[in-house]
């Protein structure tokens, strides 16, 4: 549910930043997910720190080096900025990026479980990832499709959590990681 874990975001970064300063957000791209993602945590973020400034979104793209750049330009151009919530899986390195290039450092946060994205929050380099159930999702297709197939009656709706992954969290994720590379090695 894109827009539950986007105000379980809201409320750790929030919690993170003392209930104060401004945030950033970007987007892969405008989409139906990533723009409920945006609403979600802004509206979130109003309703439990209401001294939060959250900018409108901006498009940070999917190239990394343009990606970067324009996170870079969003924090000069925003000195009181204290965090960030990307939402497309190459949010992180972004904002790592830009964190790097400019000096200063903020809390930021974006998606997916990925054994980069995990390496930065190990490092410290940011702040946490939002676990979409990506590999979860794709598992249970598979098991949908074949109670679909046997003429079971499926769920409309199948509820995967998605959980705040800060450096504390991270060990699960990267088991997970070791045994799928371990059996794509094979």
């Amino acid at each position: 549910d894109p827009a539950e874990y986007a105000r379980d975001a809201a409320r750790e970064i929030g919690k993170a930043i003392d209930g104060k300063g401004t945030v950033i957000v970007t987007q892969g791209s405008f989409n139906t997910t990533e723009n409920m993602v945006s609403d979600a945590f802004t509206k979130a973020m109003k309703e439990l720190y209401p001294a939060v400034r959250v900018l409108k979104p901006e498009e940070e793209g999917f190239d990394a080096p343009r990606a970067i750049s324009k996170a870079v330009s969003l924090l000069q151009a925003n000195p009181d900025a204290v965090a960030a919530l990307s939402t497309p899986g190459g949010g992180p390195p972004t904002w790592a990026g830009a964190q790097k290039e400019t000096g200063r450092k903020i809390i930021a946060v974006g998606m997916d479980y990925t054994r980069v994205n995990l390496d930065l929050v190990k490092e410290g380099r940011v702040y946490a990832v939002v676990g979409q159930p990506l590999w979860e999702e794709d598992y249970g297709a598979v098991e949908l499709l074949d109670k679909v197939i046997r003429g079971e009656k499926i769920p409309w709706w199948t509820k995967l959590p998605a959980p705040f992954i800060t450096k504390d969290k991270l060990a699960p994720y990267s088991e997970l990681l070791d045994k799928v590379e371990a059996a794509l090695k094979k």
